[in-house]
């Protein structure tokens, strides 16, 4: 037998298991926390050499089995192609697991394919912002070196082993490494990490390596079947559905989109109303004087005004991303399904509120400082009936830009000339971009408002694109059709990433809506992105039909509701005073009270009919979307 190199094989194993087993150490102690339970440590250095085994083994297995398929036409070329395809895997494995450790602090969980994947569709744009937001320098330098490292250790190993001296080697190397891939037989390995009521120590028990792998296998079948359904079971389930998002206000309409309806009695007002929606980047309701936890308010000008309208005290964005904020605010579809809605197939003819408004002979305006190109959203846009698209090739000026785009005030001053231009009714929607890492404000803010400089450079950020924000509502009102003007601010996302939180504050968000029906109210009930578009078109009183999934928050019958969907495809279902997480890649549910500081607790509570109604609820979204049934045009919404 070829003793020699399955030593060395065993002897790579090893010290691949030894540079794993420090990593984990290392992510443990950058990022523990007091209270943490000893035992708990130990199982997860315990599940995390049992994965670590599992990923190291497979690439050794696979490595051997390539060089033994070349060494067939040239041995030495075999050899050769053994020691690099071994190389490459301990270099990969380990730097990913090196990236984790610097990953985790900003996000709280590990890399996913859908995270790389976005990395990837806007390369310079995104490199940029690493670049300034993460020690990258050192990254890549620290990577070079582990190539380096991980070269001369290779090959030192495998320096006088031969690829194929005797075939009895080829059973027995196999067979050693095929059994140490599973050396834990039982559930998934994600179930096992999942161990923890710290998401620390579940995400430390991982291998980044696997972590990525299985969000790209999740992330495809996400793709193929968005939510699995049983065609029949959403069927006869439709009713319950429908009924469930139209109110008695609303009579339903026959239309092949199941949730196609008109309000009963609109109060169509004298002069066709303004809308104005402001979609800010990251406006986390934690910040804010009026809803947030924060030792302070970062946001005084909008703490100042919401005696003016109405303020939604438990709004919710529906997704963590920027686009997942958009579909759900503009199309009142909650953007709860895999990754991205707006990619698939289906995207040339999904509704948003400008469908409704454009027939009405509303001008339709999207306006941003940065890429309208970024993540699809000017094709999104384009089909959703939005006129004109700015973006930061339409800024022939601006006082401040950095790579992702003009200053907020250069954004703000930009729509309120093309407000203040407008000949006939109009939605203008606005998305901002200075709340967003790397969080750069321009210099002459820190020197006029020096307290900025005591600030975080989140909270600096936050304060900032807050004082734009204001900046325009002051001149807005100089506007004589300012009241006349429905104004909603709300943001994409929230920005708190706590382990404490299980992520949910990342959802809470404020709301606002001036120049309603309604003034000096605070509205307390839950609520989310989705909600918006149909009580714009009660507050505009709209008489054509249309097919939103969201619910008019201004409905006698309104059930307080929400529903969201992490990072990591756990999905959130709020209702009856009750939060019910389920995660999807392992089917494990809990519930939870959100408390005053909308943060999650343990309840004990039965949430079996909450969690039946969000799966019912989440199968008859995905058959809505897959079966192209929420692509009604304008047209065939005023025909209806």
């Amino acid at each position: 037998m070829n003793t020699k190199l399955y030593k060395r094989l065993l002897c790579y194993y090893g010290i691949s298991m030894a540079v794993l087993t420090v990593l984990r150490l290392v992510f443990i102690g950058v990022h523990h926390k007091a209270g943490l339970c000893f035992p708990d440590i130990l199982k997860a250095l315990g599940i995390g050499i049992l994965i670590d085994s599992s990923v190291m083994s497979c690439c050794i297995v696979a490595c051997f089995l390539l060089g033994l398929l070349v060494s067939l036409f040239a041995e030495k070329a075999g050899k050769k192609a053994l020691t690099i395809s071994l190389t490459i895997a301990l270099l990969l494995v380990t730097a990913i697991n090196v990236v984790d450790l610097f990953y985790y602090a900003y996000y709280n969980t590990r890399l996913s394919y859908n995270l790389v994947s976005y990395f990837f569709e806007n390369f310079g744009e995104n490199f940029k912002m690493l670049w300034a937001s993460f020690p990258l320098f050192w990254i890549i330098l620290g990577i070079i070196v582990m190539l380096c490292l991980a070269w001369l250790l290779v090959e030192r190993l495998f320096k006088d082993a031969k690829i194929k001296e005797k075939w009895t080697a080829i059973p027995a190397t196999l067979l050693t490494f095929v059994v140490l891939s599973f050396l834990y037989y039982g559930p998934p390995f994600w179930r096992l990490t999942t161990f923890s009521t710290e998401v620390m120590l579940n995400q430390a028990a991982s291998n980044g390596a696997y972590t990525l792998a299985k969000s790209y296998s999740v992330m495809r079948n996400s793709h193929r079947d968005l939510y699995p359904f049983e065609e029949q079971k959403v069927l006869s389930e439709m009713a319950q559905n429908v009924d469930f998002i139209c109110s008695a206000n609303e009579t339903p309409m026959a239309s092949m989109t199941p949730t196609m309806r008109k309000f009963n009695q609109p109060a169509k007002p004298e002069a066709p109303k303004n809308i104005v929606i402001i979609i800010s980047e990251s406006f986390s309701a934690t910040l804010t004087g009026v809803v947030g936890q924060d030792e302070r308010s970062y946001a005084p000008y909008f703490d100042s005004i919401c005696k003016e309208g109405v303020l939604f005290t438990h709004c919710f964005s529906n997704g963590p991303r920027t686009q997942h904020g958009i579909v759900s605010t503009l199309s009142a579809f909650p953007s709860v399904l895999g990754s991205s809605l707006i990619r698939r197939r289906e995207t040339n003819a999904f509704y948003t509120l400008a469908d409704a408004l454009r027939p009405e002979g509303y001008e339709t305006n999207f306006i941003h400082g940065g890429d309208v190109n970024y993540d699809d959203m000017r094709d999104y846009l384009c089909q959703g009936n939005f006129q004109r698209i700015y973006g930061i090739e339409d800024f022939e000026s601006w006082r401040f830009k950095n790579d992702w785009g003009v200053c907020d005030e250069d954004l703000f001053d930009f729509a309120f000339q093309k407000i203040s231009e407008a000949t006939q009714p109009h939605l203008t929607v606005i998305l901002t971009m200075s709340n967003h890492m790397p969080f750069d404000i321009p210099p002459y803010f820190s020197e006029t408002h020096p307290e900025v400089t005591e600030f975080k450079e989140s909270k600096a950020s936050y304060y900032y694109s807050e004082y734009a924000f204001g900046t325009f509502i002051d001149k807005m009102k100089t506007l004589p059709d300012y009241d006349n003007t429905l104004i909603l601010r709300l943001a994409d996302h929230g920005e708190v990433y706590s382990q404490a939180d299980h992520q949910f504050r990342l959802f809470h968000i404020p709301a606002l809506l001036l120049n309603g029906s309604r003034r000096d109210t605070v509205f307390d009930a839950v609520c989310s992105q989705m909600d918006f578009v149909p009580t714009l078109l009660w507050e505009i009183g709209y008489e054509g039909a249309f097919p939103c999934i969201g619910r008019n928050l201004f409905d006698d019958d309104y059930e307080p509701f929400a529903t969201m969907n992490t990072y990591d495809n756990v999905h959130y279902w709020m209702q009856n005073g009750k939060v019910v997480a389920w995660n999807m890649m392992n089917d494990q549910a809990a519930c939870y009270r959100m408390n005053d500081q909308f943060l999650l607790e343990p309840s004990e509570q039965p949430y079996e009919p909450e969690l039946s109604n969000m799966k019912s609820y989440l199968a008859f979204l995905s058959f809505i979307y897959q079966k192209g049934l929420y692509n009604t045009t304008a047209n065939d919404v005023q025909k209806n």
